[in-house]
């Protein structure tokens, strides 16, 4: 019988720690992707906007295909710009989401009368960044080309996602990747 002294990630020594990083799974960000195309689904049920198609992932090309269907106007709406755009925001976006300026009302213990709560479509802190397409107030977009660079911000939360992972936050996904994990003096994974 032989008798094998093990240790957990936390008391490895640096080199060992190294050792046990390289075998560590490359960052994956399929949580953050998912949570965002929530954000993004409900913001356009919210605004009544087709998703047609969608191609969304990290450091690679990404783009949204959408259609607005509600207005009046139709297709015309994707081609809104200026006032007339920043109007249908407000009307199709924000207005919905404002909190009521009754004074009797119930539930608006964090936002004021008028104002926007935050995270409004899933609760996830993704709604702000989606929202936040809309907010700029830039006349030349129109409403098609903001929808369209939700899919930029979605690829960017994604990328930062990764490279945190992978700098930053590396030791801290480790140990909750070891969390329980058993390892040699030189960093060999036992358990």
């Amino acid at each position: 019988m032989q008798t094998l002294t093990v240790y957990t990630f936390d008391e490895l020594s640096p080199e060992a720690r190294e050792r046990a990083l390289k075998a560590l799974p490359d960052p994956e960000c399929d949580n953050t992707l998912e949570e965002c195309l929530d954000s993004l689904k409900a913001l356009c049920k919210l605004a009544g906007v087709n998703l047609k198609d969608w191609s969304i992932g990290p450091y690679s090309y990404s783009s949204i295909e959408i259609e607005i269907g509600n207005s009046v106007s139709g297709d015309e709406a994707e081609g809104f710009t200026g006032l007339r755009a920043m109007a249908w925001i407000e009307n199709h976006i924000f207005g919905p989401l404002r909190q009521p300026w009754n004074p009797r009302a119930k539930g608006r213990k964090y936002t004021r009368p008028g104002a926007v709560p935050s995270c409004p479509l899933t609760g996830v802190c993704f709604d702000e960044d989606l929202l936040d397409v809309f907010r700029k107030y830039e006349l030349r977009w129109t409403l098609k080309e903001r929808f369209g660079s939700l899919a930029d911000v979605i690829r960017r939360i994604c990328e930062s996602e990764l490279e945190y992972a992978s700098g930053e936050g590396l030791i801290e996904r480790a140990e909750c990747f070891f969390d329980g994990a058993l390892f040699t003096v030189d960093g060999r994974r036992v358990q």
